[in-house]
């Protein structure tokens, strides 16, 4: 993935990350915060050079669209902070539609503090996953509000800062959005940047609290937040899951896990990033394979949940090593489970995987999959469907 460079007088567009195909500008942004002509620069320079270096721009919003948000928020951009003008500027990036597109990082002067809690979007509502151990009994409560804001409202609005392709990527990214303190108070859903209230709902009670946020330079260990699932497992934070965790919840930093369930005959996979980490994925998947050959196995799984993105171009050579393995690629042997965070690049290798009980590839569909994973585009697979 390339970045959207900036020169050195440039402060925040560096973090405007677009899709992957784009080539770099090769400008760096400056670390002293920006002046009013250097955001009114930014944007002319936005406005200019997304729809040329976008791969398609306006599939979500309209040429017209995209002019008039630039064009009215550098009109405002005197009346706003610096940190107002960042989230506007995201606003205009999630409103592209697609998991590439957006604010992905802030310069030091710019970044928001975390309140001391870790939410997640059920069916249910906005719940606290993992929390700080002072507020610990409070583990797993539903936010009913924000302040003043009821939980609903705030989604809304965090929603209009929060990149994603689809409805599922949205609810998974903008949990590490709604708990930081000046995005809050930027989108008017807190009172101030320095503290905020949340009314909470647990076991049919109703209870206050009132949260700092932890200075931009907590340690990261110490705290619970992280980017996979509950409270890291490094720290003190109350997790809201009760007893041990299930199969595909452990050892979460572990990014290639194969886990043979004799009971049921089933080798369980759970790849956490498209990507060589501690050897190369193929390597990995060869091994998960040769396991199935080797333990009686009526069930090959393999669990993307936690998988949110890595290189596309690992991924056909693994697809032809499923392929020849005659004892998983049967109707019936190989299943692939998916989620809220299955973006990128293993959703490509979900499609694909859903191909597979044809036993090869032909040369057409091979050219369809190399444009697939060249655009990150999805793709059905109409070849395999007649």
């Amino acid at each position: 993935m390339a970045s959207f460079g900036v020169d050195s007088s440039k402060s925040i567009l560096a973090a405007l990350i677009l899709l992957f195909t784009f080539a770099a500008c090769g400008r760096q942004p400056s670390s002293g915060p920006p002046t009013r002509p250097d955001w009114l620069s930014d944007l002319d320079y936005l406005e200019k050079e997304m729809p040329r270096r976008h791969k398609n721009l306006f599939h979500a919003l309209s040429p017209k669209q995209f002019k008039d948000s630039v064009g009215g928020l550098k009109r405002r951009v005197s009346t706003l902070t610096d940190f107002e003008i960042a989230i506007e500027i995201a606003k205009i990036g999630s409103s592209i539609r697609d998991g590439h597109s957006g604010v992905d990082s802030l310069p030091a002067a710019l970044k928001s503090r975390l309140y001391p809690f870790r939410a997640y979007l059920y069916s249910n509502g906005l719940h606290t996953q993992a929390i700080a151990p002072e507020h610990g009994r409070l583990a797993g409560a539903r936010i009913l509000a924000i302040d003043d804001t009821p939980t609903d409202e705030a989604i809304h609005r965090v929603r209009a800062i929060t990149d994603g392709t689809n409805d599922m990527a949205v609810k998974d990214f903008l949990v590490f959005r709604i708990n930081r303190a000046e995005t809050l108070h930027a989108l008017g859903i807190a009172h101030s940047a320095d503290s905020a209230t949340l009314t909470l709902e647990q076991n049919g009670e109703r209870a206050r609290l009132v949260l700092t946020p932890l200075p931009k330079n907590h340690p990261a260990k110490s705290d619970g937040i992280w980017v996979w699932m509950g409270a890291n497992p490094d720290s003190e934070w109350v997790d809201s899951r009760k007893g041990p965790a299930p199969l595909w919840l452990k050892e979460q930093k572990v990014p290639f896990v194969t886990s043979y369930l004799p009971e049921n005959r089933t080798l369980y996979v759970r790849c956490n990033v498209i990507a060589d980490t501690d050897k190369p994925l193929l390597l990995h998947f060869q091994d998960a394979i040769r396991q199935a050959r080797e333990h009686p196995t009526d069930r090959f799984v393999l669990d993307l949940r936690m998988n949110g993105g890595g290189d596309n171009t690992l991924l056909l050579p693994i697809i032809h090593e499923l392929i020849r393995a005659e004892s998983i690629n049967q109707r019936g042997k190989l299943f692939v489970i998916i989620g809220r965070r299955t973006q990128s690049a293993p959703r490509t290798s979900s499609t694909f995987s859903s191909c597979i009980p044809t036993q090869s590839l032909s040369a057409n569909l091979r050219e369809k999959a190399q444009i697939c994973m060249a655009t990150r585009f999805q793709w059905s697979c109409p070849a395999l469907e007649s």
